[in-house]
This record gives C-alpha cells, sequence and structure tokens, in this order.
C-alpha cells in the first residue's frame, strides 16, 4: 500500500467547492471551521502565527485579523454564518464568479451594509487599511479608507462563488495568498489607485532652456591635459620609473573617514571565504600570489591554472604585468616565458574569442620568429607531423623531386595554420630551453557569463594542453555566477582576492612624480609642448595643493575619493581628472593662495558636473538619492530608507550584511514600493552605494544579502544634507507637486542667467532659495507618507535631522557669500531662517 500524496493549495480548493457548494444553512461556526478556515489556511496558504482569531476591538470582536510581517494588521475579515447570503446586484450575479462592484452600491443591501459598517468600524479603530465580509460561499474584500476620497465610491471585488478559488485559483493566490498579500502587496494593486499611486511627477529640468549646457574646461586644462592623462589614467608597465616611483606595493589600507565613522578595508566577502578563496596583501614580491607564481616556475609544476580575484578598478591587469614584467622575482625572469592575452577589444563571441587568444598567443610565444624562418627550421619545429608525413603523405616521392617540395610546403603551410598545435610546439621549444610557459589571460571578466564561463573552460584546456600555468583575471561578481553552474569547480584551490591600493598613497605617489616632472622644463615639454615657465609654476602650485589635499584625512577631496571610489581605482583616477580639469576649479585663486584649502562646495560640483551647469543623473557617477524611480508608486525617500536600514548597528570596522529578503519585506509590507526599492537597489549597486555578498554589481534575486558600503555611508551622512548636492540633485527630481516643479524651473532658469552673467552674489541667493522650497516640499511629503502608511515611532522621521544638518551647512555658505561678496544692498543681508 502507497502512501496518497500530500494536498496541494488547489487540491484543497478543488474538495472544499465539492463538499460546500451545495451548503447554505451552516451556522457561523461551521462556516468559519468547515470553509473560511479552509479558505485561508489550506488554499491561500496563511500560516496559523500569521492570524488571529475573535481579537477584540473597541466596541466588540473581528472574527479574523491576518497579520503581516513584523505583526502589522493587514486584512481584517468578518464572518456571517452560509444562511446569511449576501444579496448581490442582480446585473452581477451568475456571469462570473468574482466582480468589482462599487461600495456604495453594496451598501444598499442592508445586510452587507451592517456587515460591511462593522468590519470597518473595527479597521479605522485599529488603523488598517483593508477589510473583508464572507459567509464563507461569498467573499466582499475593499479598502476601508483613502486619502482625500470618499471611501464609499471606491471598488470592492466581490467573490460570487466559492468556485472562484477552484476555477480562478492562480488569480485567488495572487490576490490573497500570505506570500501575495505580505511581499508584493497585492491588495493595493488589486483595489486599483490610491492617493499613493500613480501621483503625477513634475520634472523642472523639462522647463528649463538648455539644461545641457555646458562649462567650459579651467583655462590650464588645455596645458594640463595631457600631464594629467598620463599620469593620473592606467599605468603602463613599459614606463620603467613611472611604476617603480607610483605603483603601490602594500595594498592593505585602513582609512579612518571623520564624519563617516567607517573605516574602509577591502576584505574578502562571506561568500569567497566560503570557497577558499585566499586574500593577500601585496609587496614588491607580490605577496602570496608571488610566492605561487614563483614556486610553480622554480618546482616545474605545471598544468594549473590560477584565478586572481578582484573588483572593478583594483588594478588586476597592472598587478599582474608589473610582477611579471616589471620587475619580476628571479624564478620568473630566469625560468620562464610569459605571454599575456588581453582581451579587451575581443568581440563577444565564442569563436572570436578562441581564434583572438590563439593569435595573440602564438605572436608572443614566437618572439624569436622561428615560424618565419627557413622550411629547415620549421620542419624541426614540427618534427612529429614532419615524421609521420613521410611514412604517409610524402610516402614514394623522391625527397629530391619537386613534388615531394610542393607537397611538404602545402603540409607545413597547414600546419601553421592549425594554432592550438602551433602553440603546442613552441611551448616545447621553450621548455627545451629550460623555460616554462606563464600566460596570462586578462580582461575575460568583461563578458556576460556564457562567455565568462567558456573563458575558465579555455584556460583549463591550455594548461592541460600546452603544459603549462595559466593565470586568468576575474571580476568578484563574475565569480558567482561561474561558481554557479559548476565551471568553477576545478580551481576552488587556486583562488587569490587582490585588494585595492590605498586612494590617498596612490594620489601622494603620483603628485610627488608630477611634480618630479615639473622640476625639469624639458622633460614637461616633452610630453606638453605648450606649456611655458609661466604656466608650468601654476600647475606645480596645484599639484602641491593636491598632495596636501591627500596628506590630510579630513580633506573634502580626500574624504569625497575614499568613499566614493570604493577600491575602484580606476573611478578614483577618472573622478581626479574630471576634477583637475573642470571649470568650476578655481585655478586662479588657487594659485595665488598658495596654502588653499578646497571647501566641499569646491569639490563636489566638479566631481557631479565636470562640465555642465546642471546635473543629470544619467551623466554622473554620483547617484541622486532622491530620485523616485517606479512609475507606479515611489518615494523620494527610498534611498535613504536603505541607506538608514543598512547603517543601523553597523559595526565600526565592517558594516553587518543584511537580508535582502528583510528590505524587500519592509517596503512591500510598510509602503507597497517593493519596485522603487528595487530599482533603487539596483542604481545603489551599480554605483557601489552598496554592495552584495557575492559582489553582483546589479540588482538581482539571486542576492542573499547586502550592505553599506563607505560610499553608502558617505551620501547618507555627508551628501543628503549637502547645500551643493541638493542644489544639483533638485533640479533632477521628479516632484508630485507641479507647482515646486515650476518654481524650481523658474529658479533654474534664473541660475543659469546668472552664472552666464557672472552675479556670483544673486546667483548664490537664488540657489538658496531653490534648495530651501525643495527641502519645504520634501518635509510636505514626508508628512502625507507618514499618515498615508501609518508610521510609528520605529520609522525615524528624515527630514527633522536632514534640515538640522542642512541648516548649519547653509550658515556657512551664507557666512562665506557675506564675507566674499558683501551683504549687497542694505536689506540683502542672508539669514537662515
Amino acid at each position: 500500500m502507497t502512501n496518497s500524496p500530500p494536498l496541494t493549495p488547489h487540491d484543497h480548493a478543488q474538495q472544499l467547492v465539492e463538499s460546500v457548494a451545495s451548503a447554505r444553512n451552516l451556522n457561523e461556526a461551521d462556516t468559519r471551521h468547515r470553509v473560511i478556515n479552509t479558505v485561508i489556511h489550506d488554499v491561500l496558504c496563511w500560516p496559523t502565527s500569521a492570524v488571529n482569531c475573535e481579537s477584540y476591538i473597541d466596541p466588540g470582536y473581528a472574527d479574523y485579523v491576518l497579520l503581516g510581517r513584523r505583526g502589522r494588521q493587514v486584512l481584517f475579515i468578518e464572518a456571517k454564518k452560509a444562511g446569511h447570503y449576501f444579496k448581490l446586484p442582480a446585473s452581477f450575479t451568475g456571469k462570473t464568479l468574482y466582480r468589482y462592484v462599487p461600495i456604495k452600491t453594496l451598501l444598499t443591501n442592508k445586510s452587507i451594509a451592517k456587515a460591511i459598517n462593522q468590519v470597518r468600524d473595527y479597521c479605522i479603530n485599529s488603523g488598517c487599511e483593508h477589510a473583508a465580509v464572507t459567509n464563507g460561499l461569498q467573499w466582499i474584500f475593499f479598502r476601508t479608507f483613502v486619502r482625500d476620497q470618499d471611501w464609499r465610491t471606491i471598488q470592492a471585488f466581490v467573490v460570487e462563488d466559492i468556485r472562484f478559488f477552484d476555477a480562478n485559483f492562480t488569480d485567488a493566490t495572487n490576490f490573497f495568498s500570505y506570500k501575495a498579500i505580505t511581499s508584493n502587496a497585492s491588495l493595493s494593486d488589486l483595489f486599483g489607485d490610491s492617493a499613493a499611486d500613480h501621483r503625477p511627477r513634475f520634472f523642472p529640468k523639462e522647463k528649463i532652456t538648455a539644461y545641457d549646457h555646458e562649462v567650459t574646461s579651467n583655462h590650464l586644462a588645455p596645458f594640463m591635459r595631457p600631464l594629467i592623462e598620463r599620469y593620473f589614467g592606467p599605468m603602463n608597465p613599459h614606463d620603467v620609473e613611472f611604476m617603480d616611483r607610483c605603483y603601490v606595493n602594500h595594498r592593505e589600507y585602513r582609512v579612518s573617514e571623520t564624519n563617516v565613522k567607517q573605516l574602509i578595508h577591502d576584505s574578502l566577502s562571506p561568500y569567497f571565504r566560503e570557497y577558499n578563496v585566499k586574500d593577500f596583501f601585496e609587496d614588491k614580491d607580490g605577496g602570496a600570489f608571488g610566492t605561487r607564481i614563483s614556486s610553480s616556475a622554480r618546482e616545474r609544476r605545471t598544468r594549473d591554472v590560477i584565478v586572481l580575484f578582484g573588483g572593478k578598478g583594483s588594478g588586476k591587469s597592472t598587478f599582474t604585468s608589473r610582477i611579471l614584467f616589471h620587475r619580476p622575482p628571479n624564478s620568473i625572469k630566469f625560468f620562464t616565458k610569459v605571454a599575456v592575452v588581453n582581451l579587451l577589444e575581443c568581440p563577444e563571441e565564442a569563436g572570436r574569442i578562441e581564434e583572438e587568444l590563439w593569435d595573440q598567443l602564438i605572436r608572443q610565444l614566437d618572439s624569436e620568429k622561428l615560424l618565419d624562418q627557413p622550411r629547415e627550421v620549421l620542419i624541426d619545429l614540427f618534427q612529429d607531423r614532419h615524421d609521420i608525413a613521410l611514412k604517409q603523405a610524402l610516402a614514394g616521392l623522391n625527397q629530391e623531386s619537386a613534388a615531394f617540395n610542393l607537397r611538404l610546403n602545402e603540409l607545413i603551410g597547414m600546419w601553421k595554420k592549425d594554432s592550438p598545435y602551433v602553440a603546442e610546439k613552441l611551448s616545447d621549444y621553450w621548455r627545451r630551453r629550460q623555460k616554462g610557459l606563464i600566460i596570462v589571460l586578462d580582461n575575460t571578466d568583461q563578458y556576460s557569463p556564457p562567455n565568462q564561463d567558456f573563458c575558465f573552460t579555455l584556460a583549463h584546456n591550455i594548461s592541460t594542453r600546452l603544459d603549462c600555468l595559466v593565470v586568468i583575471s576575474m571580476r568578484e561578481e563574475r565569480f558567482y555566477y561561474s561558481k554557479l553552474h559548476g565551471t568553477l569547480d576545478a580551481f576552488h584551490n587556486s583562488g587569490f582576492h587582490l585588494t585595492s591600493p590605498n586612494p590617498g598613497k596612490l594620489f601622494r605617489l603620483r603628485l610627488k612624480y608630477l611634480l618630479r616632472i615639473l622640476d625639469d622644463p624639458i622633460r614637461t615639454r616633452k610630453i606638453a609642448t605648450e606649456l611655458n615657465a609661466e604656466q608650468i609654476e601654476s600647475v606645480k602650485r596645484l599639484a602641491r595643493i593636491f598632495f596636501r589635499e591627500f596628506l590630510t584625512k579630513g580633506s573634502h577631496l580626500n574624504r569625497f575619493i575614499q568613499a566614493c571610489a570604493h577600491g575602484n581605482m580606476r573611478l578614483a583616477l577618472d573622478f581626479f581628472r574630471q576634477f583637475a580639469l573642470s571649470g568650476y576649479l578655481r585655478v586662479d585663486e588657487m594659485i595665488a593662495e598658495p596654502r588653499w584649502t578646497l571647501q566641499v562646495h569646491q569639490v563636489l560640483r566638479p566631481m557631479m558636473v565636470p562640465y555642465r551647469l546642471f546635473y543629470d543623473e544619467r551623466k554622473s557617477s554620483v547617484p541622486n538619492v532622491f530620485q523616485i524611480r517606479s512609475e507606479e508608486r515611489g518615494s523620494h525617500f527610498t534611498g535613504l530608507r536603505i541607506l538608514d536600514m543598512l547603517s543601523r548597528g553597523s559595526a565600526s570596522i565592517t558594516p553587518e550584511y543584511i537580508p535582502l529578503s528583510k528590505l524587500r519585506a519592509y517596503f512591500a509590507d510598510t509602503f507597497n514600493m517593493l519596485d522603487d526599492a528595487e530599482k533603487t537597489l539596483d542604481v545603489f549597486l551599480r554605483g557601489g552605494v552598496v554592495e552584495s555578498n557575492n559582489r553582483i554589481d546589479e540588482y538581482s534575486d539571486t542576492i542573499d544579502s547586502i550592505r553599506v558600503t563607505p560610499y553608502g555611508i558617505y551620501v547618507g551622512e555627508v551628501l543628503a544634507h549637502n547645500f551643493s548636492y541638493l542644489d544639483l540633485v533638485c533640479l533632477d527630481c521628479g516632484v508630485h507637486d507641479q507647482g515646486v516643479a515650476d518654481s524650481l524651473a523658474q529658479l533654474g532658469n534664473r541660475d543659469r542667467d546668472l552664472f552666464l552673467d557672472y552675479r556670483k552674489r544673486d546667483r548664490i541667493n537664488a540657489r538658496v532659495e531653490k534648495v530651501r522650497l525643495f527641502l519645504n516640499y520634501l518635509k510636505r511629503e514626508e508628512e502625507i507618507e507618514r499618515e498615508i502608511y501609518a508610521l510609528d515611532a520605529t520609522d525615524r522621521r528624515i527630514m527633522e535631522s536632514l534640515r538640522q544638518k542642512y541648516d548649519e551647512d547653509e550658515g556657512r555658505v551664507i557666512r562665506s557669500a557675506n564675507r566674499n561678496y558683501g551683504a549687497g544692498k542694505e536689506g540683502d543681508e542672508w539669514d537662515t531662517e
């Protein structure tokens, strides 16, 4: 005898319909036990812990109270006995199993009106938005109140027959199941628009003429650009002096951030530790990674694949080039042949990747041009195939005959086109000369997961076929995808994680080197041909100011780059290059005052909009934390709420990872803003504001947990209340108030005109007015949300603390303006009210 399989929720629905579809005389207790309990628990899968029965709500009892996460009441259900049949409008009955019916229409029936008003009173007293009345066979779901709307005009969702839960099982579970209501906020979607749904948004920037107006670079930029591009871009491993003086060997760093309360530590994620990937800190010999390479070379350990992991911009390519070419250990220098295959420009197609790999590999292995030598050299190189040809394809031919030579030439031509074979023979050639092969596959991490997997499989095949050591670099987030598909199972003991260098040290070394170059006018003019002596002196003064900034932990320039780059040195260098060349950099004033200290606004604007008057998030590396991202329902505070949740209780060294499910549940259950939260998380992950446990840099359901980065803390604790930041992002936001949008647009146009007229004092006045208008609007929005979503003391008031910090910053701006530009006309002295 075999056990019957357990009933599915749909099975329960079918059995329920069969047993009670014809019942009309059940009392209230029977209705509850035989029908309603089955629907709630067996069909809709509500756990018993999430359902309270007979909850006392003054002045009576609610039959069922369904609870969401955090014990929040999400649905009240009033049960009537089955004989208490709901008489629905005749025009709807019999045509479908469910319908939308206006509540005011349902209230025309006395028995329905009594049940609806009774359960609605319970909801109003408890602050619950949704309710239902049922006799077990018919169900009426409705919204109990809507801001600024007569609740009786709302459409109720009416289930006219118990057969709905069987015949329309998918709809039933998508609307009313535990998961649908608590995770997907399905009740809000079911009843259509509410006060918070589909609110129109108005974008101030759409009414600003020439919003994309470009700002010219500073007047030294044309002369500085060759120097900036050369010494603050990717390192050239063949520039021996530059590498010697500017490469950051010791990569472990723990840099204290004032007012950020975070020590930056680029370390392995928990996901990497589970797979035995080794963290190492580089020294002049390459640390543990260099030791592994050297020992493999000395001991002739071949057929090995080593994976070098690192985040975006951590310097993996430069590191491998340096250890293998620039200053290699003796074991590598004297006993290996190195080839670096760079796939950066190779199209993403498996066939092209393989073709490009063999082509580059052969060119580098054939450094002695063996393939261009006379036929006798090629015969020696291809000796194995030549011996076979003599027994087969060339058998019977006189070796002195023209036919023999023509046929041999054809065969050699064919052998030369067999790229894997040629690479194998060149590998044998170097092995006979006591040199093992080290092959590096670089920039494979640019590809999509399938082609990433292909590259790793190819690396393993190369190491086996050429009997060599293969090093392949990989971004951390790509590891997850490849591991997920089992591609990396063979490499689980050969992974190394490269930490990023200290940005402050990186910039100090490069600025010091630049000053060394500038001290030699002849060398300087070879690079920047148009620089004269006066301009060289001006650039030197700027470089010294920048150098001092990177010596000071509390400097705004140092803090911004340390936080926002978050280990991505490529991004850090991009930020600095655009900063140094921006038209907002006050080079004349800085040159005139050698002890110049950069203020926060002198850093933010050049970083956020280096060559434009107005900010556009799509063209900036700095996100707009106040942006609403969902078309249906969103908030200006979603970004800050995410950062706040991730920052609470964080350790001083490393923030905690928070389960993604916790974040999703909070935004779905409290605000019905899951889409807005997911889109914000996608922007934050791509920008490095938060990071996932498996380092995937875009939003995905495969992420288990996330944590805030130093960049995220900097955004939340520094940028969000900073005058310069708010001044830039407020015009980029879509706002719900058309009057506010129009006013912001007017002030934006005035800002543009005053900028073009060089009226600095009046322009600052307009900017302050613009930010105050935006903040007042945000304060009103927060109060609306607190009322709509019944937020309690656990949901902190964002604008209260933000406005307090902003007022302090605005006071600094005003004092600076009064000091630099005077109080202006009588009565024009600024205050902070």
